[in-house]
């Protein structure tokens, strides 16, 4: 499942660095912008309420590539996983439940035809557009800042 935002920024103060600088940058400051999705993911995720494993499990991941374009993935994480309790019937009856949110977060968002959606994403998305966009550009300039700083 994906919902997706694109932005485009103005890279030309990284003109003058070299590609793994450029690289690192991008990398530190998309993490740290990252923080400002997943806060709002974790907000609107809470409100879904069983055990609360699908807010707890709310991650962020960096990728930068070659090119020198990045992204930021915020959603529930693959590795999380929690038990609660034990199967009482059926073929795993006495073994412990698993509950891994990445599994049925997809269900939970879109709804299935027997449960209605309880978006946690798209509007987490909506509510963390604009600061995202501050938080990069923000978090950008005060690394290109250190970098200038260190090559002096």
């Amino acid at each position: 499942m994906m919902i997706e935002a694109r932005f485009t920024l103005d890279l030309t103060p990284l003109k003058s660095l070299t590609p793994a600088v450029v690289k690192r940058v991008l990398k530190v400051a998309l993490s740290r912008a990252g923080r400002v999705p997943k806060a709002a993911t974790i907000g609107t995720a809470g409100a879904i309420k069983r055990f609360g494993y699908l807010a707890k499990a709310i991650r962020i991941k960096t990728v930068v590539y070659p090119s020198g374009s990045g992204c930021v993935i915020v959603g529930p994480s693959s590795t999380y996983t929690r038990t609660k309790g034990k199967y009482t019937r059926g073929e795993h009856k006495g073994q412990p439940r698993k509950f891994q949110p990445s599994k049925y977060a997809h269900l939970v968002e879109r709804g299935t035809k027997r449960s209605k959606a309880t978006p946690f994403l798209q509007p987490a998305l909506e509510q963390s557009k604009n600061p995202f966009v501050q938080a990069i550009t923000d978090s950008m300039r005060t690394e290109i800042e250190k970098v200038l700083a260190a090559r002096k």
